[in-house]
Formats: structure tokens, sequence, C-alpha cells
């Protein structure tokens, strides 16, 4: 049975390594199966568009990218789904990457906040701000980031606080560190994509959340410095 992942790829269709791709041609690793997902043992992929778009800045990087459909055989590596090898991997069609800007970071690092259980109950500051930010009646981060670093400085930081804490911090973010919260983003779904795979009990993945960030945040544009609901801009 056919498996369909999905490749980031340079201008010039090649990946990281200078490995030159082609469509439809098979590409092969050379390695085993003993190494880890890093290394010549594995081709990289990922299992969604917007997966490959939130944690590109942190594994090849690849400027300009380019995304294409990648048909995938042999072993497997998994990496809590962040990132994923196969031993065998074709590229069979081109398809749109998607964008990400900061508002879709902030919206994505929610939810993998959100995702894990007990989240809401470890700070009320949190989910009034979280749920103001999510329906875009207050974006402001500034009470909210002050309040839960007076109250929890001298507090241990659990996991989900940590991410909790994480989300406001790249809200905080101004247009001349749009890397760092960018990085940031990718950084809360890797801790997030690890606790949620220790959770026996949850069916939710990264993928999950990454497409429903992406895809609800689309609902909004930014027009005369202000977000607004996209079927609202006629009213401006």
């Amino acid at each position: 049975m056919a498996v369909f992942k999905y490749k980031l790829l340079t201008q010039y269709l090649t990946s990281l390594g200078a490995t030159q791709w082609k469509l439809g041609e098979w590409q092969e690793a050379k390695g085993g199966s003993d190494k880890p997902l890093c290394s010549d043992d594995w081709l990289h992929c990922y299992d969604s568009p917007e997966v490959a778009a939130i944690f590109n800045c942190m594994h090849a990087r690849v400027p300009y990218p380019r995304l294409f459909v990648a048909e995938c055989k042999g072993n497997t590596l998994d990496d809590n789904g962040t990132k994923r090898g196969y031993k065998k991997m074709r590229i069979v069609e081109e398809v749109p990457f998607p964008v990400f800007y900061q508002r879709h970071h902030i919206r994505f690092a929610i939810y993998c906040a959100q995702s894990l259980n007990d989240a809401q109950s470890e700070s009320n500051i949190w989910s009034v701000w979280a749920d103001k930010w999510l329906r875009n009646i207050d974006r402001d981060w500034n009470n909210a980031a002050y309040e839960l670093r007076h109250r929890y400085l001298t507090k241990p930081m659990t996991p989900r606080l940590e991410l909790l804490v994480r989300a406001i911090e790249i809200a905080s973010c101004n247009n001349v560190l749009y890397r760092n919260s960018e990085l940031m983003a990718a950084e809360v779904g890797i801790q997030a994509a690890k606790i949620i795979s220790e959770d026996l009990k949850t069916h939710i993945t990264i993928a999950d959340l990454a497409k429903r960030a992406y895809e609800d945040e689309q609902c909004y544009k930014i027009l005369r410095g202000k977000v607004i609901r996209c079927e609202d801009e006629l009213s401006y």
C-alpha cells in the first residue's frame, strides 16, 4: 500500500546534503536503519504541509522551500510526529507551501498547550488570555505575561506551564524578532509532541494541531494595522 508524505526541497530540487531530486525518480537511503533520524540512514519528510512549514526552521532550514507530495516505502522512523524518515522515496507532485506568520505561530502554540491534559487548570490567567486571543477579542499579551511570570516566579515550572508561557512570549515578539517567534513555535511543538506521545489516552497529533492552527487563522487578515475576520473586510 502506497504511503504519501511531504518533502521540502530547495528551488533547485535539492535536499540537505545536495541530493538532486526529479519528479517520479526513486531515491534510496544508503545506510541501514540503526542510526538516528538525522543521519544518512533515512530520507526525511513530514506528515503534513503545515508540519513541514512549522519545523523547517529547526530541521533542514531550506530557504524559499518548495513542497512536494512524496511516495514512501520501506522502514520508517518517527520523531513524535515532528519529522519522519523512510528508506525509499520519490516526489510525485508539487503542492503549495503554507506560509505561517507570527499569528499562526501563536495560535499553534496555544493549541499545543490546550491539547495537554489539565492545561487549562494550571492558570486561569492563561485560560482567559488564550480564549480572548483565539476569538480575536483582545490580542494584547502584556498583562498575561506579567501576571504569569509574577505568580510563578518562585514556583517550579511544569512542562505544561512552560508551554503556556512560551505561547505568550511568541505573542510578545515584534516583527523584528519574527525569526524568534518561528523558532519558539517549533520548540513548543517539539515539547508538546513529546508529552502527547507519552499520553496513551490522547489521539491528537502535531499534524492535527498544525493544520487546525493554519486553517483557523486563515479566517483572519490584517487590514490597516488591525486583525479582522475576512468576512468583515467590506465594513472597513
